[in-house]
């Protein structure tokens, strides 16, 4: 789920940043860029799927269901495929991998993926390596 967006030179929008929750109602006058701001948010999924023309949506499964799923990564990759428009050889060359990786870096509030038990066990994970090798940071002043 989409929770924050920040856009600047994107046709019409300068400097907007938008914190979206889980029902968000955009509302204006006409020409202030609502429709812009939508357009916006397809051409970066479009990116994230290595579709940068966005002829194919990314359509990512609902989060409250993630964890029912047999095989989320097997189908996240289905949905990268699918969403990037390639076919042939073209399509065998595109690196599912790569684009997995930058999915996760468009992304900069993980508080919804907290939800998930995979996700608190991944943290907790990451958390325990850092304690055993003394990775901690404190506090130098």
């Amino acid at each position: 789920m989409l929770t924050w967006l920040k856009v600047s030179g994107f046709k019409n929008l300068v400097d907007v940043d938008v914190r979206f929750g889980g029902f968000t109602c955009v509302a204006g006058a006409d020409g202030v860029g609502k429709s812009n701001l939508f357009d916006a948010i397809r051409f970066l999924s479009a990116i994230a799927a290595g579709n940068p023309r966005g002829n194919q949506r990314l359509r990512l499964p609902n989060i409250n269901k993630l964890e029912q799923l047999p095989d989320p990564k097997e189908i996240l990759h289905g949905l990268l495929y699918e969403a990037s428009g390639l076919t042939g050889r073209r399509l065998k060359q595109f690196s599912v991998h790569e684009r997995v990786h930058r999915v996760s870096e468009l992304i900069d509030d993980f508080s919804p993926l907290r939800a998930l038990s995979a996700f608190q066990a991944l943290e907790a994970d990451i958390q325990q390596i850092i304690q055993e090798q003394g990775w901690c940071f404190t506090d130098r002043e």
